[in-house]
């Protein structure tokens, strides 16, 4: 897995950052200059999609007898 510095040389991104699960920032970095309180927004948006993604995994995995829990990232 490639750690933050490794993620932000790619081409095209601007930013990059690691999250709990309840949304709150263990670490983040920018290319360009992004507030604190916007990268805290993000988070909190990507921990409500993952959990969002881990409800309807379940619940696929259980109707489609096909396994997409856990979820891969």
């Amino acid at each position: 897995m490639l750690n933050l510095d490794e993620l932000l040389r790619l081409d095209g991104v601007a930013a990059v950052g690691e999250f709990t699960s309840d949304g709150k920032i263990i670490e983040y970095r920018s290319n360009t200059d992004i507030p604190k309180e916007i990268a805290e927004i993000s988070a909190q948006f990507c921990a409500t999609v993952s959990m969002l993604f881990n409800t309807l995994a379940g619940a696929f995995t259980h109707l489609a007898k096909t396994q997409w829990v856990p979820q891969k990232v």
